[in-house]
């Protein structure tokens, strides 16, 4: 169920992007992935910061653009991808199961951090992004720079 409301999210805040340029790259499964689970992350950050129905859109449009901007796609790219993998079940089900543990391992580290075995409490993780204006520190640290 959880899939079917991230994906409808994402196809929601995908076509609230830029205008299509009329060059599609297909993204390899990998690289949807990637981008997916930046996604998955930029609509959790949305939901723990509650804003009305108007900034969420417009705060989800800059996450998007800056996601889409990281990866070096844009959002024509991105939604013909998303439609051809779509279209093509058992291979959507690997690239989310490849979200999900992608998500589960990420999960699993900011875990092991928190919890030291010398009782010291961890160190905040390094935050490799770079400040993006308009993006709140929660999405900035929230997503590893891979």
């Amino acid at each position: 169920m959880i899939i079917y409301l991230s994906l409808a999210a994402t196809l929601l805040l995908s076509a609230c992007g830029g205008k299509d340029t009329g060059k599609y790259r297909l993204l390899t499964p990998p690289e949807m992935v990637r981008v997916l689970t930046d996604i998955q992350l930029a609509e959790a950050t949305l939901q723990l910061h509650p804003h009305q129905s108007d900034s969420m859109l417009i705060q989800g449009s800059r996450y998007y653009a800056f996601i889409y901007q990281r990866y070096g796609i844009d959002d024509s790219s991105f939604r013909y991808s998303f439609r051809y993998y779509s279209a093509r079940p058992p291979e959507l089900e690997q690239i989310y199961q490849g979200v999900v543990d992608e998500l589960s391992a990420r999960q699993t580290e900011l875990k092991k951090q928190r919890n030291l075995p010398s009782g010291k409490p961890a160190a905040a993780p390094h935050d490799s992004l770079r400040r993006t204006p308009g993006l709140p520190r929660a999405f900035g640290s929230a997503v590893p720079n891979r």
